[in-house]
């Protein structure tokens, strides 16, 4: 709902720098999460994670309660049952600024689901991490997206959200030919490893905020089923990938690289689809 809600209050451009924020804030949570789980257990035995999750939960549904506001005004709001609900995704689905900037933000993050899924194979089986080198592996990505993100916003006012998106599929897709050669070449340093992985995840920073911006600009009062359909998206390409990675006979390495290509190239054909004049302020 939070992407809808954004939708309802900003213009495309406002918007997409407000979705760079809201990664941002995402991305905080991958760095912080381990070193506040580390300090319960400190004090507490494990199952008092679940306590603590219990109160992030109603602290959360507490806010949404007192200071989340309806963003749309009464007169645009629709009334669906289940047959309108359904016909409401086959419109929205079939509205080509909708599917290709949806197509573009799901496959590129879908990535990072590859990338959290095959992460500890290779890193700590393949290259001998230990589980704390491989947390500040795990945070120096989560970092990447921030700082990526602020990049995107630093940049709003020299390029069009078209512009950074391509420039961010240009930096995935790079990444991602460069993850594939050293698994081709089975390479022993994981520092090279580490700065693939890093520009690949990164880029996230760039790809997610803009097409999720694309996506929603032309929604209007549609913007909360449109919002809905781009969460479950995310989640079955990111499902998707991990299945897939199961099926690959290669070493992990390379086998998270030929499903992360995959996925990037889908990305980057739908983003070079995306024509100018079917989004008016882009």
């Amino acid at each position: 709902m939070a992407r809808a809600a954004i939708r309802d209050r900003l213009d495309m451009h406002s918007a997409a720098q407000a979705f760079a924020s809201m990664m941002i804030v995402t991305a905080i949570a991958p760095i912080i999460a381990p070193s506040l789980g580390a300090w319960v257990l400190m004090f507490y035995e494990w199952n008092m994670i679940f306590v603590v999750l219990m109160g992030c939960g109603l602290l959360s549904l507490a806010c949404v309660h007192f200071l989340f506001k309806e963003t749309l005004e009464p007169e645009r709001r629709l009334k669906l049952n289940f047959q309108q609900v359904l016909s409401l995704y086959r419109t929205i689905f079939q509205d080509p600024s909708f599917r290709r900037p949806l197509y573009a933000s799901c496959f590129s993050g879908a990535v990072m689901f590859c990338y959290i899924s095959a992460s500890s194979a290779i890193l700590m089986d393949r290259y001998q991490l230990t589980e704390q080198q491989f947390a500040y592996a795990f945070g120096a990505n989560a970092f990447g997206i921030m700082l990526f993100s602020t990049l995107n916003k630093r940049l709003a006012g020299r390029f069009s959200i078209l512009q950074r998106l391509k420039i961010g599929t240009c930096l995935q897709s790079a990444g991602v030919l460069g993850l594939i050669l050293l698994g081709c070449l089975d390479v022993d340093s994981v520092f090279w490893v580490l700065l693939g992985m890093f520009i690949v995840v990164a880029s996230i920073g760039f790809t997610g905020p803009n097409a999720m911006a694309l996506a929603m600009a032309e929604q209007g009062e549609r913007a909360g089923t449109a919002s809905a359909i781009m969460g479950s998206m995310q989640f079955f390409c990111g499902l998707l990938g991990g299945v897939l990675l199961n099926f690959l006979i290669w070493h992990a390495l390379l086998n998270m690289a030929l499903i992360m290509l995959v996925f990037v190239g889908i990305s980057a054909w739908a983003i070079f689809k995306i024509k100018m004049p079917i989004l008016k302020n882009a």
